[in-house]
């Protein structure tokens, strides 16, 4: 499948982005961005850094959020709310899978305020260099950056086969600040790999 032109639906490129990903090899993937994540200086110096739970295709964050010996940022992780919102709750407690398939930490765990998160690392379906980002179609994340606005960097979790000079975007998509990528972390802004 050719990839869409710039003016085409989200939809179509939403098509051609499901079947670009299944195509890799999603635990190389993963296992380099997860390298890239630690060595990435706003990640090591964080207080609080919001990852996500994968589900599908997407690249296993996992390892950097599970607990572990404690050296770090602390995580919070994505839940969603019965009402829809989305909040980011500490990742360190008990989980639970939500009907869309991933997990995420029970209404229980502590709430972790929008204004204490120094990074937030967001999945998606593709990516372009001016830091678009395709997701799904719900429109959480950019709700949740609508709303709370945060000091937090805006990071996605990328991969050079679906980061595209330009995607379709709307008023209300969130731009991203940087892009993680096997290899390291780009500046938005920064040429396109491909």
């Amino acid at each position: 499948m050719s990839r869409p032109t710039p003016d085409a639906p989200k939809a179509a490129w939403r098509r051609w982005a499901r079947r670009t990903r299944g195509a890799l090899d999603t635990a190389a993937w993963s296992a380099a961005l997860r390298t890239t994540l630690a060595g990435w200086p706003p990640y090591a110096s964080a207080t609080w850094v919001a990852l996500y739970a994968a589900i599908g295709s997407e690249a296993d964050v996992a390892p950097a959020w599970a607990p572990g010996d404690g050296a770090g940022p602390r995580v919070a992780l994505p839940r969603l709310e019965p009402d829809g919102r989305m909040t980011f709750r500490a990742a360190d407690g008990p989980h639970e899978r939500h009907p869309l398939g991933m997990l995420q930490p029970t209404a229980d765990a502590p709430s972790v305020p929008p204004d204490a998160l120094d990074v937030v690392v967001t999945p998606g379906l593709a990516f372009d260099a001016s830091g678009g980002r395709l997701g799904y179609g719900g429109g959480t994340y950019d709700a949740w950056f609508a709303l709370h606005a945060p000091r937090a960097l805006r990071a996605g979790a990328a991969h050079p086969d679906l980061v595209v000079p330009a995607l379709p975007l709307e008023p209300h998509d969130a731009r991203l600040d940087v892009l993680l990528l096997p290899g390291g972390a780009r500046p938005v802004g920064a040429p396109a790999e491909r």
